[in-house]
């Protein structure tokens, strides 16, 4: 009995260290987002679809900030803040997703980085007033990360709110 209360032991150490060297392998040389305060005029939306300790934001070319600085294994519960959400696909807000504002008119990087290292992004020009989805998958292609970028429009005759695809900002100059 003492031997195998000697082996939960180790275990428990060993399984307390690893989560402590893989938080700090994700958390080194990033810093939280700092979104815009509730009362600033020039913003927009954002939503992202997906593991939320995995995604930053990057504007003014600056280091990228974690949206989510929590966790990085764990999956975080939905942080909904009302944004409008379309209405052809209800099945992708099943899966968690974490809404968060930034300056509009200023280049913009969403990304997401893995704890290997590997990482995609997208950049894009947001508009005042409006709401941009990036969703990550990592089943659409065997083998690839993917991060789906859309502009949700409102549709004023159908009165209901759709996605088209968004469009990149290729002169954004982005610092790892």
């Amino acid at each position: 009995m003492g031997k195998g209360n000697e082996h939960n032991r180790i275990f428990s150490r060993y399984a307390d260290s690893v989560g402590i060297i893989i938080r700090l392998c994700h958390l080194l040389g990033k810093s939280p987002l700092h979104a815009p305060s509730e009362t600033e005029q020039n913003t927009t939306n954002v939503r992202m679809i997906g593991n939320p300790p995995g995604f930053t934001i990057s504007q003014h070319g600056k280091k990228p900030g974690a949206v989510d600085f929590t966790s990085v294994v764990v999956l975080r519960p939905t942080h909904d803040l009302g944004f409008p959400k379309v209405a052809n696909d209800p099945d992708r807000y099943k899966e968690t997703y974490y809404d968060t504002r930034v300056y509009a008119g200023t280049p913009t990087r969403v990304g997401f980085t893995f704890l290997y290292g590997c990482e995609v992004g997208y950049t894009f020009m947001p508009e005042k007033g409006e709401t941009y989805e990036f969703r990550l998958s990592v089943s659409d292609k065997t083998g690839y990360y993917i991060l789906y970028a859309t502009h949700v429009k409102y549709d004023s005759e159908n009165q209901i709110y759709l996605d088209e695809k968004l469009g990149k900002y290729a002169e954004y100059e982005y610092q790892h």
